[in-house]
């Protein structure tokens, strides 16, 4: 879930399927405003962009730029197992099925609408672009990535507990479906492999 820490001024922008409940469990403190699943008294979403971040400290009055701002991708094709697997978990699995099954164009846009936000949607800026005090880290290297993050922000818990999922898609993606993501999210393969 996405954290904002008015107290440190750091924001933890919540990108789906990339790691985000083990480092919300590891900032979530008193300071912090954050959305907590199934309270619509909070301020923002579950997984807010780079933009309705942006859009909620404007309108109390904060410049985001006086942030430090950091959240994770992951291997694209890992995290798209990971989404249809949630997906197919999900009270609409009967949806994601027949996606699957007859155009996976039509679920790949599915799956973006859902949980698979893409590098721009997530992290850049009105003008499509990354902003300076915007890190993007790899999910894959969580827990170094964390230890240089909790310096920068001064937090003291120090381990990360990943959250291991039982994955119930076990099958390997075509490299027509594996093309389809390349294509789709061209962006987050740059970003991921630079």
């Amino acid at each position: 879930m996405t954290i904002i820490n008015l107290k440190k001024k750091y924001i933890f922008l919540a990108n789906p399927k990339t790691g985000s409940t083990s480092v919300h469990t590891l900032l979530n403190d008193k300071e912090s405003i954050i959305r907590c699943a199934g309270k619509k008294e909070k301020p923002f979403g579950k997984h807010d962009t780079y933009l309705q971040v942006k859009n909620y400290l404007s309108s109390i009055n904060l410049n985001i730029n006086d942030f430090f701002i950091f959240g994770f991708i992951r291997e694209p094709i890992d995290r798209m197992k990971s989404v249809i697997n949630h997906l197919l978990m999900s009270k609409n699995k009967k949806t994601a099925k027949t996606l699957m099954k007859n155009d996976w164009k039509q679920f790949m846009t599915y799956a973006e609408e859902k949980l698979f936000y893409s590098v721009e949607k997530m992290f850049f800026d009105e003008n499509n672009q990354l902003p300076h005090n915007v890190h993007i880290l790899k999910m894959e290297n969580m827990e170094q990535e964390l230890q240089k993050i909790f310096k920068v922000i001064k937090n003291e818990r120090r381990t990360c507990h990943k959250n291991k999922g039982q994955y119930i898609f076990k099958k390997q993606l075509s490299d027509e479906v594996i093309n389809l993501i390349k294509d789709r999210f061209p962006r987050d393969w740059i970003y991921y492999y630079s």
